[in-house]
């Protein structure tokens, strides 16, 4: 997709998407004629408390709609686990507080993680381990940027209340093994009094994998803006065995007791009505999308490779199987990322990394925690970039793309001002 403006070709995706037309649309009456509260009980709260349960009911059909039918969760139970946030990060949040709170025992609750997590996971698991209040194991990746199963399971101790590992990487696109995770905590939980919790982040597998599973998984992440929605609207699946564990009013925002007591605060409804519509837009494109992508990725490696030569490049992302089907990252030797992006900005908007993290600076060499954990060699990580499509990306654009990054690279090259020394 390109910028009518300036035809700049949008290739970062995963930083956040455009929002559909249809879901603009959607809003529109919640702003201007159904602008009631919704805790309200007179005439003028009753469409906008409607409209909030019709987009819990839509999200709920998208998870349920991911699901494989042998780990099929009624719709009931998953439409009641919804609570919607503010954002991805304060899910995540909420996710890790409630865990905390669930745990029962006498000593410091230890967190299970992995060394890659989204900042909001990382930097508030950070806040608790500097009061004391928690113990953290933070689990390596592989060169793939994929966690072990069997690292996990062995890393677990009487006193884990939670662990915590995202359903697909941000920055490199590697689909963690999640279902398998979950069946270890649940062979776990069976057979041992204290009970552990998974949260999984799965802001960036939504829409772009073929099924997302929830069976074993008591918390996960959805995020509005990562599938056409604006930003400023998120959720929290919790499963129905911790809803009714918890006591009401046991979020991290206390208040009037919206959202069950998880996320007290008037709704912001005109969003969650564009998050529900997103959803149910994905419902029925999702399959399409997934194989649209997989062709578009597939052009982006290809050219990469013929035009720059399998010496100079290292591609990140896993394999097809194991990857998220939009994302390509890859390692260009001899190049300073933050040069090259910022070299072709006006003509294609790409990331460095995560867009929540990444450095602007284009005079300060700055290697992704990411990348330092899967031990990609310094020639290769410095000059990483991570491209990612969407549904408004079109052959043209890829093509385009990568002449654009290719000339600017082989520019460097020429000059030789950033060769490995």
């Amino acid at each position: 997709m390109s910028d009518d403006n300036n035809s700049c070709i949008y290739l970062d995706y995963n930083g956040t998407t455009p929002i559909y037309e249809e879901v603009y649309e959607s809003m529109i009456p919640y702003f201007k004629i159904h602008f009631g509260n919704p805790s309200s009980t007179h005439h003028y709260g009753s469409a906008p408390r409607n409209a909030i349960e019709n987009a819990r009911m839509d999200v709920s059909k998208l998870l349920n709609s991911m699901q494989e039918e042998d780990e099929c969760i009624s719709i009931e139970d998953v439409v009641s686990g919804i609570i919607f946030t503010g954002c991805g990060t304060e899910a995540d949040n909420l996710a890790i507080s409630l865990a905390i709170k669930s745990y029962k025992g006498k000593e410091v609750p230890n967190v299970i993680t992995t060394s890659v997590e989204h900042p909001a996971i990382l930097e508030y698991l950070k806040l608790y381990e500097s009061r004391k209040e928690i113990e953290v194991t933070y689990l390596p990746v592989n060169h793939q940027c994929l966690v072990s199963v069997n690292d996990v399971e062995r890393h677990i101790k009487s006193t884990t209340c939670l662990i915590t590992i995202m359903y697909a990487n941000n920055e490199i696109g590697s689909i963690m093994p999640i279902p398998e995770i979950a069946e270890k905590i649940r062979q776990y939980n069976k057979h041992n009094s204290n009970q552990i919790l998974f949260h999984t982040d799965a802001a960036q597998a939504i829409g772009k994998v073929s099924s997302i599973s929830i069976k074993n998984v008591h918390m996960m992440t959805l995020v509005g803006h990562k599938i056409g929605a604006p930003k400023g609207v998120a959720a929290l699946y919790i499963c129905r065995e911790l809803l009714t564990q918890n006591n009401k009013y046991s979020g991290i925002l206390l208040g009037g007791g919206q959202e069950k007591g998880y996320r007290a605060g008037t709704e912001n409804v005109a969003y969650i009505v564009a998050m529900g519509k997103a959803a149910s837009i994905l419902q029925q494109t999702q399959k399409q999308n997934i194989e649209f992508f997989l062709t578009l990725v597939s052009k982006l490696k290809s050219l990469f490779l013929f035009h720059l030569g399998k010496d100079n490049l290292c591609i990140h992302s896993p394999s097809i199987d194991k990857c998220l089907s939009n994302t390509l990252s890859i390692g260009i030797k001899n190049i300073h990322s933050g040069l090259l992006l910022h070299s072709i900005r006006g003509k294609v908007a790409a990331s460095a990394g995560s867009a929540c993290h990444s450095s602007s600076s284009c005079d300060h060499i700055q290697i992704s925690p990411v990348l330092k954990a899967m031990n990609v060699p310094t020639i290769y990580a410095v000059g990483t970039i991570r491209l990612s499509v969407g549904v408004n990306t079109t052959l043209l654009d890829v093509e385009n793309a990568v002449k654009i990054i290719v000339d600017e690279v082989k520019s460097q090259w020429k000059c030789k001002k950033y060769n490995d020394k």
